[in-house]
């Protein structure tokens, strides 16, 4: 673009700015998105989706191509996955259709379930490059773009001989394969992801760069090491995790090869109820994303202090092998005794203790705030199996005071919907006034409105009445919400600790537009038989996790069950039948 200035006048001695394009083109079409790749081999161009055209131009204006459509467009995708000169391009329309051009030939087209809005590239780990794309039912998609189909002609259909029992046996293993975590199913597959980074740290810092804390606290400062085999100009960095930082988002403006940024971390806001510390690294621009989680250490969100006996909460730890000492464990902290030890984490009252028992193989936790267990009994066994790779440990789980947490939780939930819809009821009533004062003023006779005065009146009562329940409401719901979360990791904790699996921790009450109800109602559906869209109250929900957690139970040890049911007669050969096992492969039909 070329710019001039020209003076309007001596008296104003002001300058108008006029902007002289180098080029214009009428596109002829409502324009919806616009985008520009520059990345070699490919010719410098400016891609411009319309709503049943899309026009490719060079950056000079010179028309490359155009594709006609045959329905409207909704979103565009340019990107390089390929070292040619080609242009590649996905365009979604409203008939639920993704259509893959390179340059103006048509080489792919997917159906969806759903109208696409959005579309974009992401990378998960040895996942690299799916489709992701913002649905209009409110929902989002990752999807893997696979292979590119046969278009045009029609399968050939087999004629030779199948067996039956071999395809079978087959489904079976590939179903046993999906089954398989995302990790374990790629195994000694490469991350091809060309953004990757590492979070260090050595020790607390010699001298805390805590500042505007109310009582002296260590600080420890993690160093982000990022890598890039590509040079990129939007990298962003998002931290999440319960230590006070200056600064949790990081916009990094370029990155050629490496670049390093120090994060300093401290306890400021809150007591911590959990170490760990997550990093997640994305680019805007071409989809690449890598995550790290890491767990600072325990000496940075508490100290020692003197142990105490009369509590409310304890957890037993029966261990398979002798009990190791605490000066082994917790070698960085100062112990009055080798089998007993307490900590105070900073800003809290609360005091956990640590005892020891050799003899009996025992480690015991207890304080008289549950928020504060999870911590330090992930910590410490955490420390015992580094020290003892094979031991075995249980625990029993304290199920009666996790869900009683969930349900203030709830109960507080439910209170403020109520106490916002009677906000929203003040707030119309307001404004219902506002207008009738209004309409008064406007009258061409002056009238009484001391009617209206006092409904005024009544009204900015009603609601400053409103705002404050409210914003009381919602001061116990986060407090309630931190120890709800702390709640929901010591109880996956100590359930994946007696051997058993359970998909809900601490993170399910944060980051959702979401209410926890809802949430849970939805976890919970995938596990048991459930109504999503049923409004169930707080003791139901309780009912169905703590039947799960039963479920879950580890079994009885040293006691043989033996089957009450007689074994029936086999049946004759010629009536047997074998029956087909029903697969869990989702499959939906195409509408026509």
């Amino acid at each position: 673009m070329k710019t001039s200035l020209q003076s309007s006048s001596l008296k104003s001695s002001q300058f108008i700015v006029l902007w002289l394009p180098d080029w214009t083109f009428n596109l002829g079409d409502w324009p919806l998105s616009i985008a520009v790749i520059d990345t070699a081999p490919v010719q410098p161009s400016i891609v411009v989706l319309c709503k049943r055209v899309l026009l490719c131009f060079t950056h000079g204006g010179t028309l490359r191509f155009s594709i006609r459509l045959q329905c409207i467009a909704t979103a565009l995708l340019v990107y390089n996955s390929t070292s040619d000169a080609y242009i590649q391009l996905c365009i979604a329309t409203t008939t639920n259709t993704l259509l893959f051009y390179t340059d103006n030939i048509l080489i792919w087209a997917a159906q969806l379930a759903v109208e696409p809005m959005q579309l974009n590239l992401c990378s998960f780990g040895t996942i690299y490059r799916s489709m992701i794309a913002i649905l209009s039912e409110r929902r989002l998609s990752v999807s893997y773009l696979g292979t590119e189909p046969s278009l045009f002609r029609l399968p050939a259909s087999q004629t030779r001989f199948i067996d039956f029992h071999e395809r079978q046996a087959e489904f079976m293993r590939l179903e046993s394969a999906i089954r398989k975590k995302p990790s374990d199913a790629v195994s000694g597959v490469a991350n091809h992801s060309a953004l990757q980074f590492e979070c260090t740290f050595t020790g607390l810092d010699e001298k805390s760069m805590a500042h505007d804390v109310s009582e002296e606290v260590p600080s420890l400062t993690v160093d982000v090491s990022i890598t890039s085999r590509l040079q990129l100009n939007d990298v962003r960095l998002l931290c999440r995790t319960q230590f006070f930082a200056e600064q949790k988002y990081f916009v990094i403006g370029n990155i050629r090869d490496s670049y390093h940024l120090p994060i300093t971390f401290y306890v400021k806001t809150q007591p911590i109820t959990d170490l760990r510390c997550q990093f997640l690294l994305f680019s805007a621009s071409n989809g690449e994303l890598s995550s790290a989680e890491i767990k600072l250490p325990l000496i940075l969100m508490c100290r020692a202090t003197g142990t105490q006996r009369n509590v409310q909460y304890k957890l037993t730890f029966e261990s398979s092998e002798t009990a190791l000492e605490v000066g082994d464990l917790m070698p960085e902290f100062e112990a009055e005794k080798s089998t007993s030890i307490a900590f105070q984490p900073v800003l809290s009252d609360s005091v956990v203790s640590i005892f020891v028992s050799p003899k009996s193989k025992r480690y015991r936790i207890q304080s008289d705030s549950l928020d504060e267990l999870y911590v330090f009994a992930e910590e410490l066994i955490s420390r015992v199996k580094s020290k003892q790779p094979e031991v075995s440990l249980s625990c029993h789980v304290p199920l009666d005071h996790i869900l009683q947490r969930l349900h203030i939780y709830l109960e507080l939930e439910r209170k403020r919907v109520s106490e916002e819809s009677e906000l929203e009821r003040a707030c119309i009533q307001l404004r219902g006034a506002q207008a009738a004062i209004l309409a008064k003023l406007r009258a061409p006779r002056p009238a009484s409105g001391s009617h209206i005065d006092a409904l005024m009146q009544y009204s900015h009562a009603q609601l400053l009445a409103s705002i404050d329940r409210v914003s009381r409401t919602e001061v116990a719901l986060r407090s309630a919400a931190s120890s709800l979360s702390a709640a929901f990791n010591l109880l996956q904790f100590l359930m994946l600790l007696n051997g058993k699996q359970f998909p809900i921790n601490g993170y399910i009450v944060d980051c959702s537009g979401q209410t926890l109800s809802e949430r849970l109602k939805w976890i919970l559906s995938t596990m048991t038989r459930v109504d999503v869209n049923a409004d169930l109250p707080s003791n139901e929900l309780r009912s169905l996790i703590r039947n799960q957690c039963e479920r879950c139970a580890p079994p009885m040890e040293n006691i043989d069950e033996e089957s009450d049911t007689e074994s029936e007669p086999e049946l004759e050969s010629d009536q047997m039948i074998n029956p087909f096992v029903s697969g869990s492969l989702p499959f939906a039909r195409n509408s026509e």
